[in-house]
């Protein structure tokens, strides 16, 4: 006869936290030893809404998604062409064929990026993965500056399909491992809903942008910006967030 038994916690068959690895050495069930683990000490949203570390995230992903909402609906025709008012305005100058082509290697690195990004978290940490994210945004922004030559929408493809990422992948971990996994839900979700306002407004500011100078130029230049800050602000947010884990496990 079969010995059947049931299970009441996800420890008692070898599961782990989210954002623990499972291999590393270092890791301790008495607290969060270092960024790579999800921490055990849960904050609670009664406190993470009134920490600074928290409203740093928010804004930074503002940012992302300005950054977001800008770059998406404007990297074909800022390698190509615009026609306003039945006016044809010369951006790139690259045909549609090369553009397209520029377009699918964009996608195949979100794609690889998007696998890569977390166990990249998960293996050198949150500082390195908010800091190799952000530099790849500010890359593109720098790249998109140059669209009549190959190289610059070439490498703005690349890179801002690793930086586009971290809009997806970054709240979820910067929000377990910064403040623990209570009300994870409603961190992220506020985070990425601010995010989306980031989008809409980073859409509508490039089409005045471009109204108003004829170029693009003005909006990766703002998107430039926007990436510097967002990079601080995740920096920042970090040694906040692990001084309030610390003064919640002091209680």
């Amino acid at each position: 006869m079969h010995d059947y038994s049931f299970r009441t916690k996800p420890s008692e068959i070898g599961l782990k936290p989210l954002g623990e690895n499972p291999g590393d050495p270092s890791v301790s069930t008495a607290g969060d030893k270092d960024e790579h683990t999800a921490p055990e000490v849960s904050v609670g949203w009664s406190r993470i809404k009134k920490s600074p570390a928290f409203w740093l995230l928010v804004v930074a992903f503002l940012f992302m998604g300005l950054v977001n909402g800008a770059i998406l609906p404007n990297q074909v025709t800022n390698m190509t062409s615009v026609t306003v008012n039945g006016a044809k305005i010369v951006t790139g100058g690259h045909d549609p064929m090369w553009a397209g082509t520029v377009l699918s290697a964009y996608m195949v690195t979100v794609v690889i990026a998007k696998i890569s990004l977390g166990a990249i978290y998960d293996r050198f940490g949150l500082r390195f993965g908010n800091i190799l994210g952000s530099v790849a945004c500010i890359i593109a922004c720098v790249a998109l500056c140059f669209p009549t030559t190959d190289l610059g929408p070439i490498v703005a493809a690349v890179s801002f399909g690793v930086g586009t990422c971290m809009g997806t992948i970054t709240p979820t971990i910067a929000a377990s491992k910064q403040f623990g996994m209570a009300d994870l839900g409603k961190v992220t979700g506020t985070i990425t809903s601010l995010e989306m306002v980031g989008g809409t407004v980073g859409a509508i500011v490039s089409g005045v942008l471009f109204d108003a100078t004829g170029s693009f130029a003005s909006t990766w230049i703002v998107c430039l910006a926007c990436s510097v800050v967002m990079l601080v602000f995740l920096l920042a947010s970090e040694p906040i967030a692990a001084k309030l884990r610390a003064s919640v496990a002091g209680e």
